[in-house]
């Protein structure tokens, strides 16, 4: 089994490849389909509940396209680290 620490440094070196292997455009455009759909689904003012099931992918597509970003310490800072079990939430408001 590996310790907290040995698996910091794995999360480390896939975030580093995630980082050299994709830029920013190509997480967008990967995910472009997932994206608009939520993008509809915060747009339908009818009440209701969507959820949206994803990986790290998806979550950076949306970060690229809607401008947000965030923090995960211990997780390397400079782009967006998107740790495990991680997940946004989208909360519509009436008008």
């Amino acid at each position: 089994n590996a310790s907290v620490e040995q698996r910091y440094a794995f999360i480390a070196w896939q975030y580093w490849y995630r980082a050299v292997m994709t830029t920013p455009s190509k997480r967008a455009l990967q995910s472009a389909c997932h994206v608009a759909s939520v993008l509809e689904a915060l747009s339908d003012p009818t009440p209701g509940l969507d959820i949206y099931l994803g990986h790290d992918g998806n979550l950076d597509a949306l970060s690229s396209l809607l401008d947000i970003s965030w923090t995960a310490p211990p997780f390397p800072s400079s782009d967006l680290p998107t740790p495990p079990g991680s997940a946004l939430l989208f909360t519509r408001h009436s008008s």
